[in-house]
């Protein structure tokens, strides 16, 4: 029976790969996703909820608290009193559909993200659904549009009695995950998720200027790595002269548009060029790395069968395949393009055999799953954990691997941390943790040359040019992305260059954590006191939050 349980969902995760990726259905159900998540940081104080509770006439109260009672192990807390708000406090059917749908497509979202390796999970994702022919890449398509008018049928009903028995006799709302996912901490990887069908490669530079021309119609490129360009001037000109009557260059600004590239799309002005915002300069900065916000990318005819994403760190990844035209549509949202789906395609074709998951913390500051897929990943590694990291002093993360190693030994884990003269305090911030880290057995080195930002899991997975592993990028202060690629080809080429260099002493060296000295204002520390500063730093950034607060 298990075997034949395990057949059917090979099977039925192969022929899901062949149909045409729902990119509509997905970035609505981000949108939702995105606005609800928005909406429940209104309800942290319950304190202010329990009081507005209680002015309420006496019959409905008491139908409120009875909903509270009868759901209160199964929604989770600011989803309750959101749910509560606008059944009773605030009545907005609008807004209560949009709680109910969020609801159950999430719970078949973690159903979705645990099925690409458990054939349990898609059994489970099946009754969830109560479909046949869902699959966990289709499960938007197929569910989010049945899970709307089902939410708007309960949100709409006004007879206080019937919304709770019907809400009650719902299994959607009851349904226990553990039941096909086990006891294991469970981890979802967003509303996104892993996306098949893309061809991927890594590069060393690119040529910018030949992508950019090479485009029939749409060229979108972030605006600082544009400028960065030594002939964006030419490009500019070429565009308003020599480009084709389709042709549109869209520069996309996180921050202030650069001065020298508003006095020159001053000069060179044209209708096929467009300046969109995504607003972060309205937001507070971050509190540590300023110069991380830019993120380098650019994206050619997103929905063409050419079209490709290039992300640049310091390698260039080069992706065509679906997430261009759905990282095509996170830009438009939050630059708050009006309808932007209206113009969007209902699906766009698979071009590959690598399936990709796409993780990011959004301008708004308003969703990260960043550090979250990262422990997923963390979790759930079977052999060996390969890190070649600028930075490597996340508290979070830190902790997920000395958990990691605690109980599973004999997963491999090794680092490679940047400790670069660049460092003005001669390696702090990354040495807060690593003396804890090698006392578990967590094996340490750093590079002569420049790190990769590389993250190879199981030999089977790689994550390159991902987001650094500091507080301020996983707690989503910048825009970042995170390409997580399923390719054990290319995860075998990068563990053969990653152990080469780790037994290589011309390049790589083994970190003397004893004595460590910290560097201040020219002046070196004694190791005594090197060590208390660098043992008082840790503690205060683990603690940092309850501090703040």
């Amino acid at each position: 029976m298990n075997r034949l349980l395990f057949t059917t969902f090979l099977f039925l995760i192969m022929i899901s790969a062949f149909a045409d990726f729902p990119l509509k259905a997905k970035l609505k159900a981000y949108v939702l996703h995105q606005k609800v998540v928005a909406e429940l940081t209104k309800f942290h104080d319950i304190k202010s909820f329990n009081a507005a509770l209680e002015k309420l006439p006496q019959d409905k109260k008491n139908e409120a608290k009875k909903l509270i009672k009868e759901f209160d192990d199964h929604f989770p807390e600011e989803v309750l009193v959101a749910f509560i708000h606008y059944r009773y406090l605030e009545p907005s059917p609008e807004k209560l559909e949009d709680i109910l749908t969020f609801l159950m497509i999430s719970k078949a979202t973690v159903l979705r993200d645990q099925s690409q390796n458990n054939p349990h999970a898609l059994k489970g994702l099946k009754k969830f659904t109560e479909h046949k022919k869902v699959t966990p890449d289709n499960l938007e398509k197929l569910m989010l549009p049945l899970y709307r008018e089902k939410a708007h049928f309960l949100a709409n009903m006004k007879d206080d009695a019937l919304f709770y028995d019907a809400l009650k006799s719902s299994p959607l709302f009851y349904f226990d995950l553990s039941r096909y996912l086990g006891s294991e901490t469970i981890v979802s990887m967003g509303p996104i998720g892993s996306i098949p069908g893309h061809h991927y490669e890594l590069a060393g530079e690119v040529d910018i200027s030949e992508h950019l021309r090479s485009a029939k119609q749409n060229a979108i490129i972030d605006a600082h790595f544009f400028v960065q360009n030594k002939f964006h001037k030419e490009i500019l000109n070429w565009v308003k002269i020599s480009s084709p009557d389709t042709y549109k260059l869209t520069l996309v600004s996180h921050h202030e548009v650069p001065k020298e590239l508003s006095q020159t799309l001053k000069k060179y002005k044209s209708p096929k060029v467009e300046l969109i915002s995504l607003q972060e300069e309205k937001l507070p900065r971050s509190q540590f790395h300023e110069h991380l916000h830019k993120m380098h990318y650019l994206l050619i005819d997103p929905f063409e069968k050419e079209g490709r994403l290039i992300h640049h760190d310091q390698v260039s990844q080069i992706i065509q395949g679906p997430i261009v035209s759905l990282f095509y549509g996170l830009l438009l949202h939050y630059s708050e393009t009006p309808n932007f789906l209206d113009n969007f395609p209902e699906s766009v074709p698979h071009l590959g055999d690598k399936r990709i998951s796409l993780s990011f913390s959004s301008p708004d500051r308003t969703f990260t799953n960043l550090r979250s897929s990262l422990i997923k990943l963390i979790v759930e590694a079977k052999k060996s954990l390969l890190l070649d990291q600028f930075f490597l002093y996340d508290p979070v993360i830190i902790d997920a691997l000395l958990k990691k190693k605690i109980k599973d030994p004999k997963v491999e884990i090794k680092a490679f941390v940047d400790m670069s003269p660049r460092y003005e305090m001669n390696g702090l911030p990354n040495t807060l943790y690593l003396k804890e880290l090698t006392q578990m057995g967590i094996e340490l080195r750093t590079k002569k040359t420049t790190t990769k930002n590389q993250f190879i899991i199981d030999e089977k997975k790689i994550l390159v040019g991902h987001p650094h592993l500091n507080p301020d990028t996983l707690d989503g202060h910048h825009f970042e992305a995170m390409f997580l690629v399923d390719s054990p080809q290319l995860a075998e080429e990068s563990v053969k260059v990653f152990r080469g260099q780790w037994k290589d002493p011309k390049t790589t060296y083994r970190l003397d954590l004893e004595n460590f000295r910290v560097r201040i204002n020219g002046e070196t520390l004694r190791k005594p006191s090197s060590q208390v500063v660098n043992d008082i730093g840790g503690k205060l950034l683990r603690n940092r939050k309850f501090i703040l607060r």
